[in-house]
């Protein structure tokens, strides 16, 4: 369970931010009209239970699969059980039950400090979202079975004698292996990856998280390990049920409310960390290969650069060439035939590689302006097979080697086709070897 001084310092920030999270609205309004139905029904001398009925039978289809509208529509199955069963308590549970769900439809998390810098907001009560978080720093300290208030105030003479801000949420992992949850290590995140020096202060240890996807759950009231548990149950049925997903890390609880905050005002997020299953984009290793992939270098504007592609007995795709920097030339590119709609639903692109040492550049077109292209550079070390992850909000729009800074961003789900270029101004030979572009 969550040590109540966990978030203590947070209220030492600036003032409370209300979270802007999804009302739930339709739904929410719904129930609200369905209780009143039946509160007038029964103030007729009917039994009220027909509108409590009906009005959860359209919250549940206003709110599709997601979690909540199963509930509603487990919630309305049970309702009927009981007018027949148990007529005379029917509606009060019934009524009891469906104002339960709306409040947290309309449930808003008070968030006591700021977010670290590009992290998602919190997700809905009851609901379970896939949702992805960017590399960030944090500073630890493992429990090794110790109280966690102090390990709270360990972090917090860090932070303090670092002069660092306070954020919320305070991250939590646990061992949740045997029969009972164990705490294993309390973090409190930065702000912002930039501040502070990774590595030991003493009995703590700032460290770097890479950017990943995790599969959360939000959570009202008091973090029990009743509660944590249930959520985690929810969270395992919810992967299963989804091949493209793998459980690949600890089970966390994100802790965002201080003592101050009481009772069912509290908000916690119950997460595992996940990894989504790669697809090949790309066969390298195909006859079509290197025929379908363009070479486009600067000879098309006068320059004297040479290039080409083509598949290796190893079944990988070697681009090789010779930079010039002649007639104003210095670039050498290729681009692959239409791909589809691979990318369609990923969230990264992951390229595997051997490179020369230089600076390349991933690319991606789309058939919205075929001329702009998508651009992300990542680099190579000479010799060493390496790999590199994308997201969308990498890649930047150019023409002719000019940032179009009026075209929208990048949409994973409209890409048509794929590129490298070399336009490091380097004169030389070069040599990248392909061996896998996924998506994740």
């Amino acid at each position: 369970m969550l040590n109540p001084l966990v978030a203590l310092v947070m209220t030492l920030s600036a003032g409370p931010i209300v979270a802007d999270l999804s009302s739930h609205a339709t739904a929410s309004e719904t129930l609200r009209n369905a209780v009143e139905q039946g509160r007038q029904a029964r103030q007729a001398g009917r039994t009220g239970m027909s509108p409590l009925l009906k009005g959860g039978i359209m919250a549940s289809e206003q709110l599709g699969d997601s979690p909540i509208g199963l509930a509603i529509e487990d919630i309305v199955g049970a309702g009927r059980w009981r007018a027949l069963t148990e007529p005379e308590s029917a509606f009060s549970w019934l009524e009891s039950e469906l104002n339960g769900v709306r409040d947290d439809l309309e449930f808003e998390p008070i968030l006591e400090a700021a977010l670290p810098l590009g992290f998602p907001g919190p997700t809905p009560v009851r609901e379970i979202e896939l949702k992805q978080y960017p590399a960030y720093r944090s500073v630890s300290t493992n429990l090794n079975g110790d109280d966690p208030g102090g390990a709270f105030w360990k972090l917090f003479k860090h932070i303090t004698s670092n002069d660092i801000a306070m954020t919320a949420p305070v991250e939590m992992s646990y061992d949740s292996s045997g029969d009972d949850l164990r705490e294993t290590k309390m973090a409190f995140l930065y702000g912002e990856p930039q501040v502070g020096t990774p590595g030991h202060d003493g009995v703590v240890e700032v460290i770097d998280a890479n950017a990943g996807w995790v599969v959360s759950i939000g959570c009202r009231g008091r973090e029990t390990d009743a509660k944590i548990r249930e959520a985690q149950d929810q969270l395992v049925a919810w992967i299963a049920a989804r091949p493209e997903l793998n459980t690949e890390g600890d089970l966390r609880v994100m802790g965002y409310n201080s003592p101050m905050v009481f009772g069912e005002k509290r908000y916690f997020e119950v997460q595992l960390p996940v990894q989504r299953t790669a697809t090949s984009i790309v066969d390298f290793g195909s006859k079509e290969f290197a025929s379908s992939w363009q070479v486009i270098n600067d000879s098309v504007m006068g320059g004297r650069s040479t290039s080409m592609i083509w598949s290796t007995d190893e079944g990988t795709g070697l681009f090789i060439g010779n930079m010039s920097l002649e007639n104003n030339g210095g670039f050498a590119s290729v681009r692959s035939g239409p791909i589809g709609e691979q990318l369609a639903g990923a969230g990264q692109v992951t390229i595997r590689f051997r490179g020369d040492g230089q600076t390349y550049k991933m690319r991606m077109y789309t058939d919205t302006n075929r001329r702009v292209a998508y651009q992300a550079p990542f680099e190579t070390t000479k010799g060493e097979w390496s790999e590199h992850t994308f997201v969308a909000a990498d890649f930047t729009p150019v023409w002719r080697g000019r940032v179009m800074g009026q075209m929208p961003a990048l949409d994973f789900a409209l890409v048509s086709n794929l590129g490298l270029i070399l336009s490091d101004g380097q004169e030389g030979p070069f040599r990248i070897e392909l061996s896998a572009i996924e998506t994740r």
